[in-house]
């Protein structure tokens, strides 16, 4: 049998991988059966020029008969884009998930650096790690985060980097970039901070403390993954500073009442 090739986000192409699909359904813990039946499905329905996009769009239409905290969890990458146009909604997403796992923040900031002022996306501390945080937020699913992202952090950490280690209240500390992407990095950016020491989290990288297993380990879903949500609403709430499913369960937004309970309906059954 020839193997079906599918053409990416990025326009290349690969050959078609039903254990790409198994693997992603058993992350939203739908049960066996229900997998094979999915995929038996899918390769079915299989044609030459088919798109990664495509085949998203049939799983979730089948998941969506399962329950919404299937579909809403199986569309996270596509979350992830939804929390644009801008980057700002990520960078303040990304401290919320830094606080849930023990760090302390601050977004925004300008800091002088030893030769010029820099400003931070944000500044994470936990324990004895000082970490400055680039985020980069990319509109499309097949972008990356490239080498020149990775030199352009770490010109911009050495210079902060020297500015504080001079400072008194940072002795003991642990210095360190970390570059964070709502999509992928490119091989040669991650072999660069890997050689540099840049702390990377992106999709599906690193293998453990990727940005889908930060997310999933503790239901730390955006409000972009609930179904219902429009571009009024979800423009209200971040601007009421509700960027995460589990911050939306007892907010009193300035939203209609059957909006915000359809919302809060959606939300307790994705978390």
């Amino acid at each position: 049998m020839l193997t079906m090739n599918i053409i990416k986000a990025s326009g290349q192409k690969e050959p078609f991988n039903e254990e790409k699909i198994r693997n992603s359904l058993r992350r939203v813990n739908l049960d066996e059966a229900d997998i094979e039946y999915i995929v038996s499905k899918v390769k079915k329905r299989l044609k030459p020029g088919i798109t990664s996009d495509q085949i998203l769009k049939m799983v979730l239409s089948m998941l969506r008969n399962k329950g919404i905290h299937y579909s809403s969890r199986y569309n996270l990458k596509r979350a992830m884009i939804d929390l644009g146009p801008t980057g700002y909604p990520f960078e303040i997403f990304f401290s919320k998930l830094l606080k849930e796992y023990g760090y302390s923040v601050e977004v925004g900031q300008v800091v002088k650096g030893h030769c010029a002022n820099q400003e931070i996306d944000i500044i994470a501390i936990k324990a004895h790690k000082h970490y400055m945080v680039e985020c980069k937020f990319h509109n499309t699913f097949g972008a990356k985060s490239d080498l020149k992202v990775a030199l352009y952090t770490y010109a911009r950490f050495l210079d902060v980097k020297e500015a504080w280690k001079k400072k008194e209240t940072n002795i003991g500390k642990i210095h360190q970039a970390m570059l964070v992407t709502n999509t992928k990095c490119s091989a040669d950016a991650i072999q660069f901070a890997e050689c540099r020491g840049i702390k990377i989290i992106c999709w599906k990288y690193p293998q453990k403390e990727n940005l889908e297993n930060l997310i999933e380990s503790k239901s730390l879903y955006p409000i972009t993954v609930l179904p219902s949500l429009n571009k009024q609403a979800k423009n209200i709430l971040f601007k009421e500073n509700i960027f995460l499913v589990k911050e939306l369960i007892n907010c009193k937004a300035d939203l209609p009442i059957d909006k915000i309970d359809q919302l809060k309906n959606e939300a307790s059954l994705i978390i």
